[in-house]
Order: structure tokens, then sequence, then C-alpha cells
């Protein structure tokens, strides 16, 4: 390796920024290889300015990067393989690699491994909520059935008589469904402050932060009121199509 090459850095896009230079190409850096003498400095060109890339999680912003190849010291190699045959391939690197430096272990890891190493706690955090989230559903399914099976029959002879008077189905099961939708809705009013100040709240952790949009609150209470008729409108439908001379009977 030439003196050239073993001079030649690169750097990313924040390190740019930091040094306050429009483009760093062809610019110095100078570094000091003696600690105690601070004066003994020695010039690095930049010859080229790379994109800004996360080494660790996004919870840290990205710092100033230098790239500098020197021969003299490697602590790790990147290598960029084919899916196929990776066994294979891992035993050929092995190889070359017992012989090129026989007195350092073997030692490697994937990197789809490691970045997904960095959001695991993430991606924890987001089985759980799921599958709270459907208990939670399940639950909310269960009680407004009951809710509106226990409404439908304490009504039973007022749906019977709204029959007899000429009332079609529809009308009726819109009646039953009317103060459920009521219910839902004052539900979301209080869930979505809670919803927003905790997302809010998790999004501060990271130091590049999503927007919270309302569309997104608009469409989870869209779907939380379409359960909700589904679910009520079953046993709506049922009540409505009862017999009103059976209805009329009911004690």
């Amino acid at each position: 390796m030439s003196t050239d090459q073993e001079n030649s850095i690169l750097i990313n896009e924040t390190a740019v920024k930091k040094l306050g230079w429009e483009n760093g190409v062809g610019k110095k850096i100078y570094q000091s290889e003696d600690i105690e003498d601070p004066s003994a400095r020695r010039p690095l060109t930049v010859i080229g300015v790379i994109k800004d890339i996360h080494h660790r999680s996004v919870h840290h912003v990205v710092e100033p990067n230098l790239i500098r190849f020197r021969s003299d010291f490697a602590r790790r190699i990147t290598v960029k393989l084919y899916t196929e045959s990776v066994s294979q391939t891992m035993k050929r690197i092995e190889e070359k690699w017992n012989t090129i430096a026989p007195s350092h272990p073997f030692d490697y890891f994937f990197l789809d491994d490691y970045y997904d190493g960095l959001y695991r706690s993430e991606v924890r955090l987001g089985k759980i909520f799921q599958t709270f989230t459907l208990f939670a559903i399940i639950i909310g399914c269960m009680g407004l059935f009951g809710l509106a099976s226990f409404a439908a029959e304490q009504r039973t002879k007022e749906i019977g008589i709204r029959k007899v008077l000429g009332s079609s189905a529809g009308s009726i099961v819109l009646l039953l469904c009317k103060e459920f939708v009521l219910l839902v809705g004052i539900a979301n009013g209080f869930a979505w402050p809670i919803a927003f100040l905790t997302m809010k709240k998790w999004v501060q952790s990271f130091p590049y932060q999503a927007d919270i949009h309302v569309i997104t609150f608009i469409l989870a209470g869209g779907l939380a009121m379409l359960i909700a008729l589904l679910t009520v409108s079953y046993r709506s439908f049922k009540a409505a199509g009862t017999n009103p001379v059976e209805a009329l009977k009911y004690e």
C-alpha cells in the first residue's frame, strides 16, 4: 500500500457540516500520531465524502466519521456474500483468514443479525402491544355483544310494537346501534389524548422523530367504530327479526 493511499481518508456528510465545508474533497485534516507531541501532525487528504450511515440504532444521532486505511492495523474486515451456499463460503473465508492471520481467532457476525439486535427491544415491545391489542379487541367485542343482547332483551316489547306500527328492520337496527355508536365515540374521545401523549413521550427517545398525524387517530377510531357496529349489528338484526307477536307476549 502506497503512502498516498494511507494518507487518504473518507469522511461522512456530518463531518463535512461540522467542519463548515461545502465540499470536503481535497481538504486536509491533520492527525497527531504522537499524543505526547501534538505538534507532530500528519496531513490526511479527503478523497471522498460518503453518505451518513447509522452504525448504531436511531436512538443516537449520526456522528462525524473518518475512514482511513492502515496496512499495519485492522480490527475487522467487511465481506459481501451471496445468499447461496453461505456455509461453504464461510469455510473458504476461514481458510483464507487462517492463512493471512493465523495468530488471530476467526470470529464473525452477520450485519443483518447485528442490526436486528439494535431494535430487538422495539420489536419485542411491538409484539407485546399486538398481543394485548388483540385481547382488548376480543374482550371489547364480547362486552359489546353482551350489552347489545341485554339492551335488545330489555326493549323486546318496544321492538314488537314498532314492527306492528310499520317500522322496518333497518330502522330498528339503527335505533339499537345508535347509543352504542355514541358510547364508542365518547371512549375514543378519552383514548385519543392519552394515546397522543404516550406516543409523543415515546418518540422523544429518538433524535429523529416521526410526526404524529391526526389521520392516524381518525383511522383508529373508524376501525374501532366498524368493529363495534359489526358486533352490535348481529344482535340487533336478530332482535329486529323477532316475530312481533312473540315479542308482545314477552314478559
